[in-house]
């Protein structure tokens, strides 16, 4: 005997197999986020950054180049330029250069801008400047940026006598979300007879990279949804 009450009747159920169909599609969407926010958790790391610069000793002329912010959409990246010059260069009683000095920075053999020069008596201060990143945006979330080959060359002197000395180049620093390799390669400056250039990687790390897919996926089944509800 049927209990009183129940209701068994086709409309019942059909209002019930509706509610049903349209829970299943927001249940897989809380699904696929829940499963994005482990996944983040679970491969979420520091992001790579590079190593701090070898300043080598005070016989040794250095560049430093520090990336300070990256815009994936305009292919550019921000970095600080400083020159560790010498002690032969250096007015060690003042701590100020005791010649004019210019830094001519190179991307993959073409000069960048102008001179970065600290006139004489003064002392080698950070000059910021932009540089080109090869990469495409369009390949979001898995796009990648490299940056060079770079390079420097360090002059020392005024007007026709400036002279060219050997230099090495220094990239640091990190990025919020990006992964940093380098590799030392390239061809020669004019200032030094080794390969001196530094080639810079730069790619989103593990921990955001799992979070923008996991916010694909939802953005993609979003229209699924709206079909059912």
């Amino acid at each position: 005997m049927p209990c009183v009450g129940e209701d068994n009747s086709p409309e019942s159920r059909g209002k019930t197999s509706g509610r049903l169909a349209s829970i299943g599609p927001v249940l897989s969407i809380l699904i696929i986020y829940a499963a994005a926010l482990a996944g983040y958790h679970y491969v979420a790391g520091p992001a790579k950054s590079l190593p701090p610069p070898d300043l080598g000793d005070t016989s040794d002329t250095v560049v430093q180049v520090t990336l300070e912010d990256i815009h994936p959409v305009d292919n550019k990246v921000d970095v600080n330029v400083m020159v560790f010059p010498a002690d032969e260069q250096m007015n060690t009683h003042l701590d100020v250069v005791n010649t004019d000095i210019g830094v001519r920075l190179f991307l993959n053999e073409i000069s960048i801008g102008g001179d970065l020069e600290t006139p004489e008596g003064k002392l080698p201060e950070e000059i910021s400047t932009t540089i080109v990143a090869n990469g495409d945006p369009d390949k979001w979330p898995f796009d990648r940026y490299t940056v060079g080959a770079l390079g420097a060359d360090v002059l020392v002197g005024t007007g026709d006598d400036r002279t060219f000395v050997p230099a090495q180049v220094e990239v640091t620093g990190s990025l919020n979300s990006w992964d940093i390799t380098s590799t030392r390669s390239g061809p020669v400056t004019q200032s030094s007879g080794e390969g001196d250039y530094q080639t810079i990687t730069l790619s989103r790390a593990r921990g955001p990279l799992a979070f923008d897919v996991g916010l694909c996926l939802v953005l993609i089944t979003l229209p699924a949804v709206a079909l059912f509800v």
